[in-house]
């Protein structure tokens, strides 16, 4: 009878756990690569996408980059902004347009951390310096929210 037992235990036992799971009443849609957390599942699939683009507007050949860091300097360092902001200055060597720099976020749950102006200025310089951007453009935060370069004639900030 020991051996018959001990058989089982070692012969026959995993071949039913590995072949009939349901039979002892196991799940028999085990994901081992499935991540236990969802919430990471997105940030990860966030954290894979290019954090730069270079769009804009049509008009983006119009946007000199010196407008466009006189409108991120226009950002408090030390104030931290719970909402879309936007800021404008004028090209000058165009005569024409403006450069808007903005902050937003596309879920609106997501203003509820905030972002210094400090951070939305860094965010604004790497569209150039790390982006490679040469006018418009836009580098993109944590969750859904993004600092961006745009050319802007009316209502722009």
């Amino acid at each position: 009878m020991k051996i018959f037992i001990l058989k089982f235990l070692f012969l026959i036992l995993p071949s039913i756990l590995i072949l009939a799971p349901e039979v002892l009443g196991l799940p028999t849609n085990l994901n081992v690569n499935a991540n236990p957390n969802p919430a990471l599942e997105a940030r990860n699939a966030l954290e894979k996408r290019d954090p730069f683009n270079c769009l804009g507007s049509g008009e983006c050949n119009h946007v000199e980059q010196e407008a466009c860091r006189r409108a991120a300097a226009m950002f408090n360092d030390n104030t931290m902004y719970y909402k879309e902001t936007r800021f404008a200055s004028s090209n000058t060597n165009t005569g024409w347009g403006k450069c808007l720099a903005m902050w937003t976020c596309s879920n609106k749950a997501d203003y509820a951390a905030g972002m210094s102006g400090w951070n939305i200025k860094w965010g604004l310089e790497r569209i150039y310096m790390v982006g490679g951007c040469k006018n418009c453009g836009s580098y993109y935060f944590y969750a859904s929210c993004r600092v961006t370069f745009n050319y802007c004639i009316t209502k722009c900030a």
